[in-house]
C-alpha cells in the first residue's frame, strides 16, 4: 500500500502531539502504541511545501 495522510485542524487540537506520539518522541501514559512494521513516518513543516516537488511525497 502506498499512501500519504495529512493531518489538519484548528490550533491546539493535538496535531503535533499525534505526530510526536507516532514518531516515538512521546510515551503513552496508559496503554501502548503499536505501529505496522513497514510504516514510514515523515514530518514536514507547512512552510517547507514550496521546496517539495508536486510529484514527490515527503517519503519518496
Amino acid at each position: 500500500m502506498n499512501c500519504c495522510i495529512d493531518v489538519v485542524g484548528q490550533n491546539r487540537t493535538g496535531r503535533s502531539m499525534l505526530s510526536n506520539w507516532t514518531q516515538g518522541k512521546l510515551m503513552s501514559c496508559d496503554g501502548f502504541v503499536r505501529k505496522h512494521t513497514g510504516l514510514k513516518v515523515a514530518r514536514r513543516r507547512q512552510h517547507s511545501a514550496y521546496r517539495l516537488p508536486y510529484d514527490k511525497g515527503p517519503i519518496g
